[in-house]
């Protein structure tokens, strides 16, 4: 795809774990890269509008930020959820990286964890966002960290400290769990 007389750039993906890249580094990808080898899906369009969006400034994340500082809560994630592609799982993960930690992004796997270890079985898509809320919301304003401390601690109940865990094993814990993880390094014989 050609933007404005610019040729985005095929890049092949070393298998290292680097930091997340760039607006000016996404500018250089196209969609199906992200698609492929990132696994984002149809995310790919949502993103790579975002990135030109911040690259021709049309979106100056500056302004962005200064309104961030200036306005409540519940102002930011209104500005947030205008950004089109933008739902309420991302708005809530970006806003929980800006220091928001209110909103629980709510998926399967977050499904998957007030079932396992609230005991709550018959919760599902129609029920989570009460669940949520009946849980964590004593937890206000940060019931996204109660939520992640549950998390990171059933997580480290099946794989070891997280903070010890191999590069290579990442994948069991973002998004795509293997249900018979290898034990943790301490406790193989």
């Amino acid at each position: 795809m050609r933007r404005r007389g610019r040729k985005r750039a095929k890049i092949e993906a070393n298998n290292v774990v680097a930091n997340f890249p760039s607006a000016r580094e996404l500018a250089k990808v196209d969609e199906e890269f992200l698609k492929k080898r990132c696994n984002v899906g149809h995310r790919a369009k949502t993103i790579i509008s975002l990135v030109n969006a911040i690259e021709s400034e049309r979106l100056k994340l500056d302004d962005f930020e200064n309104a961030l500082l200036s306005n409540s809560y519940e102002q930011i994630r209104s500005e947030i959820l205008k950004i089109k592609g933008i739902g309420p799982f991302t708005c809530a993960n970006i806003l929980m990286c800006i220091g928001h930690y209110i909103d629980i992004p709510i998926d399967s796997e977050t499904i998957r964890l007030v079932k396992k270890i609230h005991g709550r079985e018959n919760c599902s898509r129609s029920t989570i966002a009460k669940d949520v809320k009946e849980i964590y919301g004593g937890y206000e304003p940060y019931q996204c960290l109660a939520y992640w401390f549950d998390l990171v601690k059933d997580y480290e109940s099946r794989y070891g400290k997280l903070s010890e865990l191999s590069p290579s094993s990442y994948h069991f814990v973002s998004g795509h769990i293997d249900p018979k993880p290898p034990a943790p390094a301490d406790k193989q014989v």
